[in-house]
């Protein structure tokens, strides 16, 4: 945000805006790009998947699993957004954006890896006294270790959780 706010200003005031610095807001708006990715493609998810196994498996939380599939069907346009966006900035030198991209390419699977396992932290918190049927901690680590892959995928980078290709949850 820093980075944001002291382009305005020089910019706003008729100042020079150095190339350090625009490379540097540069790596931050991939960076956010990324943020919103994992946000929109593999955080939600882990609360998502289990309202939608009780809905699915046993048929429970009727109204709010119809719901979520409406707010999953706005963050699925979000995702497609930031992950066509991530592949412009890599991909398009006309954009400028390629030398900030590479900045964060060694560090991306590692981002994402990160992220997953917070989400394991937040699915062992829900899934502390147990499953239930049709779903457990693992089924939920799993689709989101398959999740995370295919984010992975979908911009073009290697996967970080080996053999989770398929989705272990057939309803989803």
């Amino acid at each position: 945000l820093q980075k944001v706010i002291s382009y305005d200003y020089k910019t706003l005031n008729g100042q020079k805006v150095s190339d350090e610095e625009m490379l540097e807001l540069k790596k931050s708006i991939v960076r956010m790009f990324l943020e919103i990715n994992i946000l929109e493609g593999i955080r939600f998810y882990s609360g998502f998947t289990t309202i939608w196994a009780m809905h699915y498996s046993q048929g429970y939380m009727e109204k709010t699993g119809k719901i979520l599939q409406l707010i999953c069907r706005d963050e699925n346009l979000h995702l497609a957004i930031t992950q066509h966006l991530l592949k412009i900035l890599r991909d398009n030198a006309d954009e400028g954006f390629q030398e900030a991209y590479a900045f964060w390419q060694p560090q991306i699977r590692e981002i994402y890896r990160n992220a997953a396992e917070q989400e394991f932290e937040w699915i062992d918190y829900i899934f502390k006294e147990g499953g239930f049927m049709g779903m457990n901690a693992d089924i939920a680590k799993s689709y989101i270790k398959f999740l995370t892959n295919k984010r992975l995928k979908a911009i073009g980078e290697n996967i970080v959780f080996e053999g989770f290709t398929k989705n272990p949850i057939p309803w989803r």
